[in-house]
């Protein structure tokens, strides 16, 4: 028998995962360079158990941005998805994943996507995943 506090559970959803991984690894930066490397290990193996459950979907876009639009497909909006080639370069065929949601619109940090990029597929799939049933 022992008197230590439980551990306790926190819920993260699904699209706010990668942006609570983010803030943990910020946070460990903050603790090295503070030199308390024992906290920022702590840190470290939190967010390693997190990355575990983070979609690669997520992977092209800011964490902020995807926790937002995750938000806002769960509330009901519902994407279009396309890919927008960066203006020095329309001829390739290359471009930013663009999702937009009502008159809002998110791109991903990159440009190396095209139309037969495997992760727009997965985007597709986990934002429908997310989107409320209709009926």
């Amino acid at each position: 028998m022992s008197n230590k506090p439980m551990p306790f559970q926190l819920a993260v959803a699904p699209g706010d995962a990668p942006l609570v991984a983010e803030a943990l690894a910020v946070q460990a930066c903050t603790e090295i360079m503070c030199g308390r490397r024992r906290a920022a290990a702590r840190l470290d193996a939190l967010r390693a158990r997190l990355q575990d459950s983070l979609p690669h979907a997520a992977k092209p876009f800011d964490t902020g941005d995807w926790s937002v639009i995750c938000a806002v497909i769960e509330a009901g909006g519902r994407p279009e998805i396309a890919i927008v080639p960066p203006s020095w370069d329309r001829w390739s065929g290359k471009g930013a994943i663009e999702i937009r949601i009502g008159g809002a619109t998110w791109r991903s940090t990159g440009f190396e996507h095209d139309d037969r990029s495997p992760v727009l597929a997965e985007i597709r799939a986990y934002l429908d995943a997310l989107s409320p049933m209709s009926g």
